[in-house]
């Protein structure tokens, strides 16, 4: 077995390890209890060990350190064998799941916990795993693996305790990682974030991280902290990773305030995100949010895009009148860059239209010989078995599409600085819009002589520049995410 891959193993450098450690030196006077209890819950190739050794012989200290990887754990074991006759180290050939279960029966608390969890999406999780994971916490599918190490490793820190740890930044905007955000929120406070942007840091993935550093307190009020900030530290652009060292000169610092449980999304750049109330009065904005007007929507992902595309129009002028309704007109953002607007054509089953692969090929003969090339990759599919291999994966607000002629069409995400230009308005046919792509149409109680004014108002410079300073970044990009906009004041 290729351990890496099949454990998703993503060593950290051993320069992001020192500087880890070193955060952890700097925040030590927070941990109170001088016989210091570690613990790394995947320890992988050692180094956070190796430094911990290191850094701190001459302190009284406990160390709990587990690897699932047999070959991992073998490895390490021998390498500080050294050390173990002067020190209470104790390593594990465990699963991290299996360990903490152990460790709750015990009552086993820990002062510091530092670690780079494996980041495995939410389809990748093995059963066994799941299982695991229903044994200590609340089994939500559509998690990623690291956000259940962040949630398990919060109940296993005494209070004041730190949990310092690098990994993908996209728990603080993902709309599926709310319910950790708000646990985060009730735990305890981010002393600080340090933002690494889109450096390749790990050499075998492309993935955006940061380090955080979290302080358990189960007493937190975040709204009445004596420091009521987080400070955020951005990696300087030329910051050049093949030189293998950092220090806190590679950053910026900036600060904002504590996160909310309110806010939609944890945004490090935007102050928007903590408060909205003072732009409205900067602004002069009404009160009115976006979602009281409008739909804000987005629509379908078929988890195989190519089979379903449609680039030739020879093939669309042999479908028969039948499955010439099977075809729509999708919106995807990279047509918002282009001067003329040309949707993409798709061809579109809806869900259990047809009860079995005969009865699809008596219908569309021409649409199924165009599908059927695919077959064995769409029954491959991450997807509800239930469906038919010839259906899209995932369709939503379907009806509120195709119950409107006119639409706003905001991009996911962009780099662009003056992002109103994008900003597509069209009322010529009924239009969807692909899942990178946020989608505002009318509800039907808005009357007919107020839609003119929110057509100019959506659409206008002075609108764009009113919100352009409360879009929150992510890294150098702008997000747009559902949530977002739905709730931002007009």
């Amino acid at each position: 077995m290729n351990n890496k891959k099949e454990l998703w193993q993503f060593f950290t450098p051993e320069y992001i390890a020192n500087f880890m450690i070193e955060l952890l030196k700097k925040n030590y006077d927070i941990v109170v209890n001088n016989n210091i209890n570690f613990f790394e819950p995947s320890f992988w190739n050692g180094i956070f060990l190796k430094k911990l050794i290191n850094n701190w012989s001459n302190n009284r200290y406990n160390i709990n350190w587990t690897e699932i990887d047999v070959d991992l754990y073998n490895n390490v074991n021998q390498s500080i064998n050294c050390f173990k006759q002067n020190s209470n180290i104790k390593l594990y050939n465990n699963d991290f799941f299996d360990i903490i279960k152990k460790y709750k029966q015990d009552k086993i608390k820990f002062d510091i916990i530092i670690w780079n969890p494996p980041y495995i999406k939410n389809n990748k999780i093995n059963k066994n795993t799941i299982n695991k994971i229903k044994n200590v916490s609340n089994y939500k599918w559509s998690w990623n693996l690291y956000y259940y190490f962040i949630k398990e490793s919060i109940k296993l820190l005494k209070n004041g305790g730190l949990l310092i740890f690098i990994t993908p930044i996209t728990f603080l905007t993902n709309t599926y990682a709310k319910n950790l955000r708000n646990f985060l929120y009730e735990q305890g406070k981010f002393l600080a974030i340090y933002s690494l942007e889109e450096k390749k840091i790990f050499k075998d993935a492309d993935i955006e991280t940061a380090i955080f550093v979290y302080k358990k307190d189960n007493n937190n009020n975040n709204n009445n902290n004596n420091n009521n900030n987080i400070e955020i530290w951005i990696i300087k652009k030329d910051f050049n990773t093949n030189n293998k060292q950092i220090s806190k000169e590679d950053f910026n610092i900036i600060k904002i305030d504590h996160f909310t449980k309110d806010n939609p999304i944890w945004s490090i750049h935007d102050k928007f995100i903590n408060n909205q109330d003072s732009y409205k009065n900067e602004y002069n904005i009404s009160n009115i949010i976006i979602n009281d007007i409008f739909n804000v929507s987005v629509w379908m992902v078929s988890w195989y895009d190519k089979a379903f595309l449609i680039n030739n129009k020879n093939v669309i002028d042999n479908f028969n009148i039948n499955e010439q309704k099977y075809l729509i007109n999708l919106v995807k953002a990279d047509i918002l860059y282009k001067d003329k607007f040309v949707p993409h054509k798709y061809i579109f089953i809806p869900k259990w239209k047809y009860k079995t692969e005969n009865d699809f090929k008596k219908a569309c003969p021409n649409i199924y010989n165009f599908l059927v090339e695919y077959k064995k990759k769409l029954e491959n599919r991450y997807w509800s078995k239930s469906l038919k291999w010839w259906e899209w994966a995932t369709v939503r607000n379907k009806e509120v599409f195709e119950d409107n002629n006119e639409y706003f069409f905001i991009p996911n995400i962009t780099r662009k600085k003056i992002w109103f230009k994008r900003i597509q308005y069209r009322n010529d046919c009924i239009l969807y819009g692909w899942w990178n792509l946020i989608t505002l149409t009318f509800k039907k109680n808005i009357p007919e002589d107020d839609k003119d004014e929110y057509r100019k108002l959506i659409t206008s410079k002075n609108f764009t520049d009113k919100i352009n300073n409360l879009v929150p970044r992510k890294w150098w990009r702008k997000l747009f995410s559902q949530s977002f906009i739905a709730n931002l004041i007009l």
